[in-house]
């Protein structure tokens, strides 16, 4: 399985289940071995090689003797006077696409936001538009002409003037790829720029379009989301340029910095794969990060062995097994009535057992989507814990993974429970 690591193996509806652990499961039932593929392994497996429990296998020369990128850290916070372009493009980087253009060679920048900006903004009164059915702000998307929700899709024009204070200041804040995209085609007019993320994308066909044109240098700077990442081997890019690296360190996840190294070490891969020596400028507004500077230096294991070194003392996988049980439900007053009931059965029944921890309820971190407002319990355990017995109890008494009254509550396991 290659990039085993790749969080699109794991299904959330319907039957639940990772796709990386089957196989596992399945390889041990028929005795086949499985080869787990990843430039930079989970956490998790990292873990399990290092215990003996899976064999370590290592690549340490790139692919046709390819010499790694020089990567080199900007410090943004030297950028907060400029202004415009200038504030997500810091002259470092501006200098190296110029002389990049100038060799007709080719240049990559990665931002993972889509849409022109994060949200839309009253300059007279703070208001800012925001999905009625999600508890998030709505994206402006210059392309489609309308603010969208990128939760359920919910369309609104774009406001002339301000809903609340009719003011006519509604200014997008921030930048995405299409915001970057028109910056590039106002400074470089004369070259040939292109977006990849799943909006340029959506349509039949388009995505093998472009990457046909990449492929026959048809495109001189190609701007993407996460899509451009990993998986393309483009000889004439030797530039790769990351925009706001620090994005995904601000997740509500624990791993939030594994999944940082990753992707910027999956971007710094596309440069310079058939003999060039590559460039990768990483811009970040936290250059002391050890994801950061690790990713930089092509280190995975001292990366993850400061992050597992985290995970311990906090009591993160794989040194602990996680449960989230999420509450959902229209009615926000019931559904926070039924996360409470289901967390004090929780505390009244396993209240003996020293291996489990149970925190919540409390809101998820967006707490609404589609119309369904949601809480989650988090059920903490050792590494060796069985949580049958405590998710028979939630199936019986609340009718786990059905709707009842209104209310639903479902399980999400996090990856590898299933084998251990």
């Amino acid at each position: 399985m290659d990039e085993e690591h790749d969080q699109a193996y794991k299904q959330d509806e319907g039957v639940k289940y990772n796709a990386r652990d089957l196989a596992i499961v399945k390889g041990g039932l028929f005795r086949i071995p499985v080869v787990l593929g990843s430039a930079t392994p989970s956490g998790e497996s990292y873990f399990r090689a290092k215990t003996g429990e899976f064999r370590y296998l290592e690549l340490p020369e790139r692919v046709a003797q390819g010499s790694l990128p020089d990567v080199r850290i900007v410090d943004l916070t030297e950028n907060r006077a400029r202004r415009g372009f200038k504030r997500y493009v810091s002259s470092e980087l501006e200098e190296l696409i110029e002389a990049t253009l100038a060799r007709d060679e080719k240049v990559m920048l990665f931002i993972n936001r889509r849409g022109f900006s994060p949200w839309i903004l009253c300059l007279d009164c703070g208001f800012v538009e925001r999905c009625g059915d999600c508890s998030v702000s709505l994206t402006p998307h210059r392309q489609e002409g309308a603010l969208i929700c990128h939760y359920c899709g919910m369309r609104k024009p774009v406001p002339i003037e301000c809903p609340r204070c009719s003011g006519p200041k509604m200014a997008p804040i921030g930048i995405g790829t299409e915001k970057l995209e028109a910056f590039l085609n106002r400074k470089w007019k004369e070259q040939r720029v292109s977006r990849m993320d799943s909006d340029a994308t959506r349509r039949r066909g388009v995505y093998g379009a472009l990457l046909r044109s990449m492929q026959e240098g048809e495109i001189d700077i190609l701007v993407g989301t996460q899509m451009i990442a990993k998986g393309h081997d483009f000889p004439q890019v030797t530039l790769v340029g990351v925009l706001l690296a620090d994005l995904s360190l601000s997740f509500p996840d624990f791993r939030s910095s594994e999944r940082t190294f990753q992707v910027l070490t999956q971007v710094s891969g596309r440069a310079g794969r058939r003999g060039t020596v590559g460039q990768v400028i990483i811009q970040t507004y936290q250059p002391d990060h050890y994801a950061i500077l690790k990713a930089a230096a092509h280190k995975y294991s001292e990366f993850m062995d400061i992050e597992l070194s985290h995970r311990s003392e906090l009591g993160y996988p794989p040194f602990s097994r996680l449960l989230l049980i999420r509450v959902s439900g229209k009615d926000k007053a019931g559904v926070e009535k039924r996360a409470q009931e289901v967390a004090e059965t929780l505390y009244f029944r396993f209240d003996s057992r020293t291996d489990l921890k149970i925190l919540g309820p409390s809101p998820a971190p967006i707490w609404k989507i589609k119309k369904q407002y949601i809480y989650q319990i988090l059920v903490k355990s050792s590494p060796d814990a069985d949580f049958s017995p405590l998710m028979d109890v939630v199936n019986a008494e609340f009718g786990g993974g059905k709707r009842k009254g209104g209310i639903r509550v479902d399980f999400d396991v996090d990856p590898y429970q299933l084998m251990y």
